[in-house]
C-alpha cells in the first residue's frame, strides 16, 4: 500500500487574489520583439543615409 498520495491530487491553499497577478499583469511581455528593433534600426539607416545622399546631390548639382 502506496502512504499520502491516493487518486486525489493534494489540496492547495486558495490565492488571496492580492498578491497574484491578474491577466498578463504579472509578466509583461516585451512590448517589440528583437526582429523588430532589428528592422527598425536598418530601416532608420537607411533613411539617414538616403536623406544625407539628397542634400549631398542637391548641394553639388
Amino acid at each position: 500500500m502506496v502512504e499520502g498520495g491516493g487518486f486525489e491530487p493534494p489540496k492547495v491553499e486558495p490565492s488571496d487574489l492580492q498578491s497574484d497577478p491578474f491577466g498578463h499583469s504579472g509578466t509583461p511581455p516585451d512590448p517589440e520583439p528583437t526582429i523588430m528593433k532589428l528592422f527598425k534600426a536598418i530601416v532608420n539607416v537607411f533613411l539617414k543615409n538616403l536623406y544625407l545622399a539628397t542634400r549631398f546631390m542637391a548641394s553639388h548639382f
